[in-house]
């Protein structure tokens, strides 16, 4: 069974042969390696031809229009495999990543499996480690609340991707969280891998999608508020037992989000959030402070 490897590549002449090496060690060896250089202003062109010398066996593209979505999904384009291992050009996959989700796929009863989620490891600039190893049960909730692995760490079906439409290319953020939320909206199923097998990488400079963190905050909320309102429609029942949980989940982003636009954020609240909202007492949104936003408003709780 074929495994396409799709790279994104942005800036990244530092990082992308390192990247590439941690797929060529792969013990699963059905592999295609593909790397679609997004408009780099450095050498990174001339690194990926390096590397195809090298390595004649990697496909090598250009995507014009900027950003992590419109790359993946012209490597998506160049795929033939039957499952699709996005990798970050400053990430790396360890040796067994790819062969133990597979594995994992083909022993799995799981209907409409459409994606492995993965768990993964984060290394800061300074070398520091932290280990993400939450994947949450309830399908209808992991992504909305982030707990359904990320973009590296999971594996994902090529013809589910295709059916779903693919990475929204309009997007500046929480791109796999909307992937993700289509998929389970459309009836399928993910596979919880609690096995950090991807180590992503943090670096200062030269990601392909940059952002201001209100437009981010902003993004964040409006792929949420837009999902509650489709489980609303197609799972009316789930959306009884989660909602309390979810808007309490949207409330942190808004008060985040305060930090930069507190108009908006009161925006937020008064017009699509205060009618709706019926706390679980999650996130900390006890009692008391519920009370606090009734006497005093929303704004009691901006920084």
């Amino acid at each position: 069974m074929l495994v396409s490897v799709i790279i994104p590549c942005y800036n990244v002449e530092q990082y992308i042969a390192e990247c590439i090496e941690s797929v060529l060690k792969q013990s699963y060896k059905q592999l295609e390696i593909i790397c679609i250089d997004n408009n780099s202003t450095d050498h990174t062109w001339s690194k990926l031809s390096e590397l195809k010398v090298a390595f004649p066996q990697i496909i090598i593209d250009r995507e014009n229009k900027q950003g992590a979505p419109a790359a993946r999904n012209k490597g998506l384009a160049l795929a033939t495999g039957d499952w699709i291992q996005f990798l970050d050009a400053d990430d790396l996959l360890l040796s067994n990543k790819i062969e133990h989700q597979i594995n994992l796929a083909q022993t799995s009863n799981h209907t409409n499996l459409a994606f492995v989620a993965g768990v993964s490891t984060h290394l800061d600039k300074s070398g520091r480690q932290t280990h993400q190893t939450v994947i949450e049960s309830n399908q209808l909730l992991a992504p909305f609340i982030n707990q359904c692995g990320n973009t590296c760490a999971n594996l994902w079906k090529r013809t589910d991707l295709i059916d779903v439409g693919l990475w929204d290319e309009k997007l500046k953020s929480s791109q796999e969280t909307d992937l993700m939320m289509r998929l389970i909206l459309n009836g399928k199923t993910y596979l919880a891998d609690n096995n950090a097998l991807t180590v992503v990488r943090e670096r200062s400079s030269g990601q392909i999608s940059q952002r201001n963190p209100d437009e981010k905050w902003q993004q964040y909320i409006d792929i949420r508020l837009h999902y509650i309102k489709q489980l609303r429609d197609q799972f009316p029942h789930q959306y009884s037992d989660l909602s309390g949980k979810m808007f309490d989940f949207v409330m942190v982003s808004i008060i985040n989000l305060s930090a930069y636009d507190k108009e908006k954020a009161v925006s937020y609240y008064q017009h699509q959030v205060k009618s709706h909202w019926h706390s679980a007492n999650s996130y900390g949104f006890s009692k008391l402070k519920l009370l606090l936003i009734k006497i005093f408003g929303i704004k009691i709780l901006f920084r």
